[in-house]
C-alpha cells in the first residue's frame, strides 16, 4: 500500500497540515475496509482531491470504487445526498462507514467525464438532463446546509476586513452581494442540489448514459446549480 503523492501533498497543505494523523491512519483504515467489504483494491485514481479513491473488485467480481475521505463532514453529507438520490441521476452507494469516513460505490464504466465532450451545446444538454434527474424536494428532516448558509461567506469577508473586502475588488463584491439579494427575493421551492456539478463530476456510465459523482449535498434554488456549472 502506498499513499498517492498528490493526495499526501494536498492533505499536508490543507490548513497547516491538520490531516497528518488521517494520513498516518489511512493504510490501516484501507486494510480494514479491504477485509470487511472483501475487496481487491487497484491503483488509486490520479484525479487530485482530499480523499483516497481507488477502483476495486468485490469477491463476487462486481466492480466498485472505494472512497476514504479526510473531511468527515463532507463525506457524511455526500452519503446523505447519495442515499436521497437512490441512484437516480447519481452513482449508487453500496456501503458506508461514516466513522471511518468511507464509502463503497458502484463503478461507472466506461467512466470518461463530461470534459471529454467537445461540443459545448451537447455538454450543456447532458448536464441539464442530469440536473433534472437529481433535483427533488428535501426530506422533512435533514442536515443538508443551505445555499443561503454558503453565501454567508460575504458576511464573514466583511467582518474579517472591518467592512471592507480585503484582497477582493470592492466593486465585484458589491455587485455579487446585490445579485444575491435579488436572487434570494425570488427563490422558488428549494431542492436538494448536487452542489458541485462540474465537468469532472459527471461520468459516462452503462446504467444511464451519464451519472453524477461526489455531491456536496446542499438545499436551495436550482438556478444556483446552473450558474455554478456555466461558471466552470
Amino acid at each position: 500500500f502506498a499513499i498517492p503523492s498528490l493526495l499526501a501533498e494536498k492533505v499536508v497543505a490543507f490548513r497547516n497540515g491538520m490531516g497528518a494523523e488521517w494520513l498516518d491512519a489511512l493504510p490501516d483504515v484501507v486494510s480494514k475496509l479491504r477485509s470487511r467489504w472483501s475487496l481487491g483494491i487497484g491503483t488509486p485514481f490520479p484525479y487530485p482531491s482530499l480523499a483516497y479513491v481507488a477502483p476495486a473488485v468485490q469477491h463476487n467480481g462486481r466492480k466498485v470504487v472505494l472512497k476514504v475521505g479526510f473531511l468527515r463532514g463532507e463525506l457524511t453529507r455526500e452519503t446523505a445526498a447519495l442515499r436521497h438520490y437512490a441512484g437516480l441521476g447519481s452513482v449508487q452507494i453500496l456501503e458506508a462507514d461514516c466513522d471511518l469516513g468511507a464509502l463503497l460505490l458502484e463503478r461507472l464504466l466506461p467512466g470518461d467525464c463530461l470534459a471529454t465532450v467537445s461540443d459545448d451545446d451537447q455538454t450543456c444538454a447532458i448536464a441539464a438532463s442530469v440536473m433534472r434527474e437529481l433535483w427533488r424536494s428535501p426530506p422533512a428532516h435533514h442536515a443538508f446546509p443551505s445555499v443561503e448558509k454558503w453565501c454567508r461567506g460575504f458576511q464573514r469577508l466583511r467582518e474579517r476586513f472591518a467592512g471592507g473586502t480585503g484582497p477582493l475588488p470592492p466593486g465585484a463584491v458589491d455587485q455579487a452581494e446585490g445579485v444575491l439579494a435579488d436572487l434570494r427575493s425570488s427563490e422558488p421551492e428549494p431542492m436538494v442540489l448536487h452542489g458541485d456539478l462540474q465537468h469532472f463530476n459527471v461520468l459516462r456510465a452503462a446504467r444511464r448514459p451519464w451519472l453524477a459523482i461526489d455531491p456536496k449535498g446542499v438545499v436551495g434554488d436550482p438556478a444556483f446549480e446552473v450558474g455554478g456549472f456555466l461558471g466552470n
